[in-house]
């Protein structure tokens, strides 16, 4: 009665004997309870009942009895639900009588013990016949019951049974009661588990069956605790094995006592799953009366074993079989010392919540969070066959050192209909095999690739124990080092062929890494976006032009900025081999060069590129989908083979067995997996269409993969995103300029404020957009060359021309009309010109004409000598000393046109934006249209690159010292050692890979370094800014940055001038120590009656020359006699006169005199003058302060003194400024 399709084994699980419930008065079955308690066991997780088994008491049930059973599982349980029916018996007639009301009933599968009522008469043969009969009559598939306690010890052995199924295929299964994983090995090994199914008696070997191959277990302690059981099942299928068998060790402890009888299961079911399905309203006393044994069978037989109970370990009373479970299954159980939850089927029955494993190694045992992070594991993967005849969706692997594992999982699909293949697994790090394996999946217990068939879908998973000399050639530092290098490759071979039809290869890492865009790119982004701010503020503040694009000089640029982002990640684009860890840095600054991935986005321009991508491989990386040969090595399909057969495994170590050839096969624990998504939490995707192979870093196209952008991609990406940025600049200035009107007419801001950017916004507007295009055109250039030695559609490489056109034109042509527009008013200086210029100046190319800028009152001892040189090749120049146009930077007119070009220049470089073009456009070339060619690349753009270096320090162009130092010396050397350090990366060199890393680290460093001076020179360039535009307030906050406010402004104007800081003042000459000293500094000689002989005028006169000499440089009299006595001012009066003191006579003066000695009090305001006057100098009247050499001072002021007591006339001052001026005047 066999179908013509064979019969299928039943689905791998955890099956249930249900226990049968009676009526304790009327010895009948109770159909309500029974069938409540059929629905609960199916909505456990369970995958299937086994109606009328051992535990049902089935020997002691009448037929119409089982037919019922039946007939209410049926009705209770879903229609595709799983129902195997037990039908033995002790005759071939009676269990053919069975298995026609099985099949009446509904069930599906049928359970039958071999007849073995007379034991020793029950030969093999006997078996045979029995069990060929039943076979061939039998409208259902059978499993064959292997239980010998039940059948006088008879115990069929696994030849018995393999022959009994190859002879008849609707034998599809056994359940083996007898403890023997030899069986189950044996026997897993022989048939696919889809053609038969082993199971397991007893679930606690079930983990034990499951590792040898078996599909599952059909146990009575499953109807306990069924959810805990299905948990463990479950645990295993989803590759969680440590919790698996840590949870089933604790199960294992519950399951002892029920193995005493079917009366403590049955009183077991009716503390818990009884209660649990809520049957007699869940009270477990009315439970346990309808759960007795059937007579003749009596509950009080168990009595006495509730006293052997406590002392007996072969027997438990269901006394301590409740303590046991409560105790095992309580909701605080510990695992080393971390607490393991359990969710309640009832109070004391529950299922796993937190998973820990247990783990025993060389230092003892461990318990591990299930949950944690693999120390190396698979993020996305590719193909690396062209013609891979499976189609992967997923592939992942992970490696856990704590426990020594490695843990893979692989689904997909194949349109081969019955292939048989050879599986092989290799890790590779750092361009180094670090492990390898081959196996046979039927071998292995993979289903699903056993054999590979189009009508099953590929699920598979395992786990592969492996020892520390497998893993010895793994460096301890790569578990945590950043960016770990390594590759996962999986190729699969055709038996048939013995050729490899599949390759995949993933990307392995250990969790660490340098990339972290959102972060690291978020911050960097917001210093671009201070240095923006704190640009435009300066730039928009002013009255002044000259003197704004004095100050906006000195902020920070916007175009340092990005020069550094840009020149960090363009170096990605040199056809080289980069480690990975410079890949994944230089992901942190992908946004700068418009490489922002968006999904949208990039599938746009994937629609609009179509299939024609471009060749990757001719700009240095392996594109995923092509055939490549020597990845990992290559591999020799001989070893492949060879190894699978001849290969002696050593002795793994940690894992507590020693596996030999072959056994290592049956020890993955591989098994299909329960859905498509399970498996643990850390496995990634596959790669996009045009990235490279994972793995590879090679090239531009190895740069953008850690972005997942393709390189045929990276043009447009760029183009749209610089049109976002300049739309978005272009909305922000208008914004700014009607957000500024809007505050004025609130008076918010004064309407005077920004009065200049208001006007001319049109202006400033057009100014920042030609700015970001400034900006943008080495980004612009390298990636329009790149993509014409990418190749592409057509439509493509023209919109790449067109771009290319627009931006060499359009920037080239503005740089020359700027220059134009100055030089042709000036003069160019050729060799052979005679130049006149001051000796001081170390350039000729500074005029002798003053600047603007200069002081106006310079003393004329500073002029330096003018003198004419001869001018040689290299000061050729142009010079607007004939010229009447004002420099560019004092003119408003060129500023305002051409400022966003040359405003930040020295005013002898202010021409530097053309060399910084040209300079920008060759580097272009180098990266994008050499491309491809490593060392043409390397060395040409090192050799450019140090000449740019030389040239750009000679010319130091920036007027501000910040920028000089960022871009002269800290760029110009970070270029320099990239490049040359890059060059090690070329694959001809051969160098290590490990040494490439450290390398790469390096040069991490080296930029790190000029990526934290450039934030540092933006917070100094804000800071500065802010002096800047606060520069007509007397104010500002903190005003402890005044005294630094001024140095700044000092500091601005001089740079201005474009000329050296004037020498610092010697110091000042040391102070002679003072000393006491008296000092005669005038005499007089008053007239006598002899001066009037005539003998004596030449004395007379030579006293008078000698008078006039000794008077000091102020050029005062002392109008007292030192020889008299007489008040201040009173005359000395004559005896007699002569002729000779009307010569003298001074009509003026003896007025003043006449007129004080008349006024008494006049007198006294004069004296208290002079006493006052002497008092505040630092020396008495007349006397020298530093000595002779010192000229006289003068303590006399020509003010009035603050006394309100001291009266002077002005008449009385203005007599004696005109002594001190007159020192010839005598009074």
């Amino acid at each position: 009665m066999g179908s013509l399709v064979p019969p299928q084994a039943p689905p791998a699980g955890v099956y249930v004997p249900a226990v049968t419930f009676f009526d304790p008065e009327k010895d009948t079955l109770l159909p309500d309870q029974q069938s409540q308690y059929y629905r609960y066991l199916a909505s456990t997780g369970l995958t299937g009942l086994v109606i009328l088994g051992t535990n049902a008491e089935t020997f002691m049930l009448t037929r119409e009895e089982r037919a019922t059973l039946l007939r209410l599982a049926r009705q209770s349980v879903p229609e595709n639900y799983p129902i195997i029916a037990g039908v033995g018996g002790h005759s071939t007639a009676q269990v053919l009588e069975f298995v026609a009301d099985a099949h009446d009933a509904g069930a599906n599968y049928l359970l039958i013990l071999p007849c073995a009522y007379f034991g020793k008469q029950t030969t093999p043969q006997v078996v045979q016949n029995f069990y060929s009969a039943v076979a061939k009559a039998s409208p259902l598939p059978i499993l064959i019951y292997n239980f010998p306690a039940v059948c006088n010890g008879l115990d069929l052995d696994s030849d018995t049974i393999t022959a009994l199924a190859q002879a008849h295929p609707n034998i599809v299964g056994v359940k083996l009661t007898c403890a023997s994983v030899g069986k189950i090995t044996r026997l897993a090994a022989t048939f696919p588990p889809e053609r038969f199914a082993v199971f397991g008696g007893q679930s606690d070997f079930l983990i034990g069956g499951l590792a040898s191959g078996s599909a599952g277990c059909i146990s009575a302690f499953a109807q306990i605790f069924p959810k805990t059981v299905a948990k463990i099942y479950q645990l295993w299928k989803a590759g969680k094995h440590d919790e698996a068998l840590a949870l089933h060790r604790i199960a294992a402890h519950a399951e002892s006592p029920t193995k005493a009888g079917i009366a403590t299961t049955k009183f077991a079911v009716s503390q818990y799953s009884g209660v649990a399905a809520g049957i007699e309203g869940g009270d477990p006393d009315r439970l346990a009366r309808l759960l007795e044994p059937r007579t003749p069978y009596e509950p009080r037989a168990l009595l006495p074993l509730l006293d052997l109970g406590e002392q007996s370990n072969s027997s438990l009373s269901p006394v301590r079989l409740s303590v046991v479970a409560a105790t095992t299954f309580s909701t605080s159980s510990h695992y080393g010392g971390q607490p393991l939850s359990y969710k309640s089927e009832h109070p004391t029955a529950v299922a796993a919540d937190t998973r820990w494993i247990e783990y025993t190694g060389d230092d003892g045992t461990v318990w591990l969070n299930d949950d944690r992070k693999p120390s190396l594991y698979t993020q996305t993967f590719g193909d690396c066959q062209s013609d891979s005849l499976i189609n992967v969706t997923r592939f992942d692997a992970s490696y856990y050192h704590d426990n020594m594992t490695v843990q893979f999982h692989l689904g997909g699909s194949s349109a081969l209909t019955n292939e048989s293949l050879m599986l092989y697994i290799g890790v590779y790090a750092y361009g180094e095999s670090r492990f390898n394996l081959t196996f046979n999946p039927c071998s292995a217990n993979i289903n699903s690739l056993c054999p590979l068939n189009s009508s099953i879908p590929i699920e598979a998973n395992g786990i592969i124990p492996v020892s520390q000399s497998d893993v010895a050639n793994i460096p301890s530092i790569a578990l945590s080092i950043p960016d770990f290098e390594g590759q996962a490759i999986l190729r699969i071979f055709a038996n048939s062929t013995q050729s490899q039809i599949s390759c995949f290869s993933a990307v392995i890492t250990n969790g660490a890494s340098f990339s972290h865009p959102a972060a690291i790119g978020t911050v960097l982004g917001l210093f671009a976006l201070v240095a923006l701010v704190s640009s435009v503020a300066v730039a928009i503040y002013g009255h002044s032009v000259p003197d704004t694009r004095k100050h906006y000089a000195h902020s920070l640029s916007v175009m340092v900025v990005f020069a550094v982002y840009q020149h960090i990640f363009f170096t990605g684009v040199l056809s080289m081999n980069w480690p990975s860890v410079l890949v994944a840095f230089w992901s942190n600054y992908a946004w700068s060069a418009g490489m922002i991935f968006t999904t949208g986005m990039q599938d746009s321009i994937n629609n609009f590129i179509g299939t024609n991508r471009g060749n990757i491989s001719m700009v240095g990386s392996v594109q995923s989908g092509q055939n490549v040969e020597n990845l990992g090595g290559g591999y020799q399909i001989s070893q492949i083979y060879r190894r699978t057969s001849d290969i002696i495994f050593k002795p793994y170590e940690g894992i507590g067995t020693t596996l030999r050839p072959r056994a290592l096969e049956h020890a993955l624990k591989r098994r299909d997996l329960v859905n498509s998504t399970s498996g643990f939490s850390w496995y990634g995707g596959p790669v996009r269409p045009g990235l490279p192979l994972p793995g590879n870093y090679s090239g531009f196209a190895g740069t953008l993969a850690e972005v997942d952008i393709p390189a045929s991609n990276a043009f447009l990406t760029g183009l749209v995103w610089l049109l976002v940025l300049t739309l978005l600049i272009t909305t922000l200035m208008i914004s700014l300029k009607w957000l500024i009107e809007a505050l004025s007419h609130f008076n918010i801001v004064k309407s005077d404020r920004l009065t200049f950017f208001r006007h001319h916004w049109i202006t400033f507007t057009a100014a920042a957009v030609l700015r970001t295009c400034f900006l943008a055109f080495f980004m612009m250039m390298v990636l329009t060359l790149f993509q014409f030695t990418l190749g592409g559609p057509a439509g493509l490489l023209a919109i790449a021309g067109l771009i290319f056109s627009l931006f060499f034109l359009g920037m080239f042509g503005l740089a020359a009309y700027a220059l134009y527009s100055r030089l042709i008013h000036e003069k160019f200086v050729k060799p052979g010109d005679q130049l006149k210029v001051k000796r001081s100046d170390t350039s000729l190319l500074s005029p002798t004409c003053p600047s603007t800028d200069e002081p106006e009152e310079q003393p004329v001892t500073e002029q330096p000598e003018a003198g004419v040189v001869t001018v040689s090749w290299w000061q050729m120049h142009f010079t607007d000393i004939d010229s009447e146009k004002p420099h560019p930077h004092d003119d408003v007119h060129y500023t305002t046109k051409f400022g966003w070009l040359a405003s930040r220049f020295r005013r002898s470089k202010w021409w530097f934006f053309a060399f910084w073009l040209v300079y920008e456009f060759v580097r272009a070339c180098f990266y994008g249209a050499a491309a491809g060619h490593a060392l043409t690349q390397v060395f040409g753009l090192l050799a450019w690159e140090i000449l740019a270096f030389i040239a750009i320090i000679l010319l130091k162009p920036f007027e501000s010292n910040r920028l000089n130092l960022i871009i002269v010396y800290f760029l110009g050397f970070s270029k320099v050692a990239t490049v040359a350090l890059s060059s090690a990366f070329d694959e001809k060199f051969g160098l290590n890979r490990i040494l490439t890393t450290v390398i790469g680290i390096i040069i991490i460093v080296i930029q790190g370094i000029l990526t934290l001076c450039l934030m540092l020179a933006v917070v100094l360039g804000a800071i500065s800014s802010y002096m800047s535009i606060t520069r007509y307030r007397d104010k500002i906050k903190p005003k402890s940055w005044l005294p630094h406010r001024e140095k700044y402004f000092k500091h601005v104007d001089q740079k201005a001038t474009d000329r050296p800081p004037p020498p610092p003042s010697p110091p000042p000459r040391p102070e002679s120590p003072k000393e006491p000293y008296f000092a005669v500094t005038s005499v007089r000689r008053e007239p006598k009656i002899e001066d009037e002989d005539p003998h004596n005028e030449e004395t007379e006169q030579q006293l008078s020359i000698d008078q006039q000499a000794s008077r000091g440089p102020s050029g005062t009299l002392s109008v007292r006699d030192p020889e008299s006595n007489l008040p201040y001012v009173a005359p000395r009066l004559r005896p007699s006169w002569s002729t000779l003191d009307f010569h003298e006579y001074d009509p003026t003066h003896v007025q003043t005199v006449m007129g004080s000695e008349t006024s008494p009090g006049e007198a006294r305001r004069m004296a208290h003058r002079r006493r006052a006057a002497s008092l505040r100098g630092p020396s008495r009247s007349g006397t020298a302060r530093d000595g002779a050499d010192t000229p006289v001072l003068d303590s006399r002021h020509h003010r009035a003194v603050s006394n309100p007591n001291a009266l002077i006339t002005n008449g009385y001052i203005l007599n004696e400024e005109k002594e001190s001026q007159d020192p010839s005047s005598e009074p």
